[in-house]
């Protein structure tokens, strides 16, 4: 389940929250340039980031499976 996680927005900053993550899975984001952003192996259930206002791209992988969604 992602969400954008309930903040004010300084400066254009936006929160992402991502839960329900399972163990050994990888989180990963890019920029629309393809620039990677984020490049993670989280240990908690749950994870966030505040990333500059723009779309992005993120892609969650454990193992075989992944997804891919578009944020902006």
């Amino acid at each position: 389940k992602v969400h954008p996680a309930p903040c004010h927005k300084p400066l254009n900053r936006n929160t992402v929250s991502v839960d329900n993550l399972q163990n050994g899975c990888r989180i990963q984001m890019f920029d629309m340039s393809g620039r990677m952003i984020v490049d993670e192996y989280p240990v908690a259930t749950s994870w966030n980031t505040t990333l500059d206002g723009g779309v992005y791209l993120l892609k969650i992988e454990n193992g075989e499976k992944q997804m891919v969604k578009k944020l902006s």
